[in-house]
Formats: structure tokens, sequence, C-alpha cells
């Protein structure tokens, strides 16, 4: 959602509980470089669920 500028920063934050809106902007700059291990699979099996 937030690659596809679905919503706010802030929303996902809240709604996903990832603390401030900076901490989504973080995870997604870090799921994008492969820093965080393990979060593009989870992305890859979202966005295909949501395609479906």
């Amino acid at each position: 959602m937030k690659l596809k500028r679905l919503c706010r920063n802030g929303w996902l934050a809240e709604r996903l509980d990832m603390g401030s809106d900076s901490g989504v902007s973080r995870y997604v700059s870090q799921m994008q470089s492969g820093e965080r291990e393990g979060a593009k699979e989870l992305f890859e099996r979202i966005i295909a669920k949501i395609k479906h």
C-alpha cells in the first residue's frame, strides 16, 4: 500500500502497530534494499493475495 501511495505512513503505522510514521518509511526502504530478511518474501505473498 505504501509503494502504491494508497495511504499515508501515519495510517499504516497506526493500523499495523509500527510505531511512528517514520518507522513505516524505514521498514519499506529496508525491505527494498534487502536489509530486512524475510520481508520481501512476506511482501510478495501479500501482493499475490491482493492480485487474485
